[in-house]
């Protein structure tokens, strides 16, 4: 199973990831980032400017100029844990902003 930590805030449209906290859905298991870190972490965001789900590295992912304050600061923090080496690697799944829970639930299970 996979761990993947789900960012989002209370902006409309933004708040689709934390919409799978506690599922387990595909081998994935939807936690609420709280701060905890794995060695390589995977996590989801809605992300404006992609038209599926795709996936990025955390430098891809903070390039797209984020939209709300949390997309900084968790950019921020993970980027910096991983200079001093907390984190070796992250992954960001990316949803698309305007889609729902279940179109990328579709998506999810294809995978």
């Amino acid at each position: 199973m996979v761990k993947v930590y789900c960012l989002g805030s209370a902006v409309s449209g933004d708040e689709l990831a934390l919409q799978f906290v506690g599922k387990n859905i595909s081998g994935f298991e939807f936690v609420k980032y709280s701060g905890e870190v794995e060695e390589e972490m995977v996590v989801m965001d809605v992300v404006k400017g992609v038209s599926g789900v795709t996936v990025l590295g955390l430098d891809e992912f903070l390039a797209r100029n984020p939209v709300t304050v949390h997309d900084f600061d968790y950019g921020t923090e993970l980027r910096l844990r991983m200079a001093v080496g907390e984190i070796k690697k992250v992954s960001v799944i990316c949803l698309p902003w305007g889609w729902s829970y279940d179109q990328v639930c579709d998506v999810l299970k294809e995978l």
